[in-house]
């Protein structure tokens, strides 16, 4: 599944609403999701031979803002739109949950702000879109200082989720529910609501989104991602250069 059909649904789609379901290949799912031609021009652009980095960072920049439309098209969605998280949602897991309306987990379901352990800062959402979600700023720091792995609890605590339930069976019952409960009401008072909910959401992400992507666009070109990659294939810790 590549996210340029389902964003183009997002867009045009007279549903009254969408359930995304994130199973435990999330982390290779949004892989895939990504598109992939703008994901291997990003690796082109990482690996090419151009000497010339004021080149190399404007296309970079390019390349990031196209991922980034691919996750704002959820969030921009006129209708709303809830994501429920089964097993593991890691890096851009965090980024397309974090667009979405509403959040609903099982219980054993494990998440990570997870781009520190490759060497970069999140540039498609999650930096963007967490600070103006949560009010523990001290635990949102820590788990994206450390890409270490959060429990349903502090995914609550973070208010990145508002239920918890045993199974994905569950979640998925309780999803519907809630969906169907939402479409009871005025389609024209739901989009309005949405509007409205979203409007200082989407106007401060847009900020945020233009800040990492203008920060990455060089701080990707660094050899610490290959070496922190090179050290999870390896299991080895590496030693970083100062800054």
């Amino acid at each position: 599944m590549c996210l340029r059909p389902l964003t183009t649904a997002l867009k045009t789609s007279d549903a009254s609403f969408y359930i995304l379901r994130l199973n435990t290949l999330v982390s290779v799912w949004i892989v895939d999701l990504l598109v992939k031609e703008t994901a291997v021009s990003l690796f082109n652009q990482l690996s090419s031979d151009t000497p010339d980095t004021a080149r190399k960072s404007y296309q970079l920049n390019l390349v990031i803002k196209v991922m980034q439309n691919s996750f704002t098209a959820i969030e921009k969605c006129k209708v709303p739109v809830i994501a429920v998280v089964n097993g593991y949602c890691i890096g851009g897991g965090i980024d397309l949950i974090s667009a979405c309306d509403i959040v609903i987990c099982t219980e054993d379901s494990k998440l990570s702000i997870r781009e520190v352990k490759i060497g970069m800062a999140a540039d498609l959402g999650t930096l963007a879109r967490l600070p103006l979600i949560t009010k523990n700023w001290s635990l949102l720091n820590e788990l994206s200082f450390t890409g270490r792995f959060f429990c349903t609890k502090e995914a609550r605590e973070l208010g990145l989720t508002s239920f918890v339930y045993k199974d994905i069976q569950e979640c998925m019952v309780q999803a519907k529910r809630i969906a169907h409960e939402i479409c009871e009401n005025s389609p024209v008072a739901i989009y309005g609501t949405k509007k409205a909910l979203s409007y200082h959401k989407k106007t401060q992400a847009k900020k945020g989104l233009e800040y990492i992507r203008e920060h990455n666009q060089s701080a990707l070109m660094t050899d610490d991602m290959a070496k922190a990659v090179q050290g999870i294939m390896s299991k080895e810790k590496m030693n970083f250069a100062k800054l």
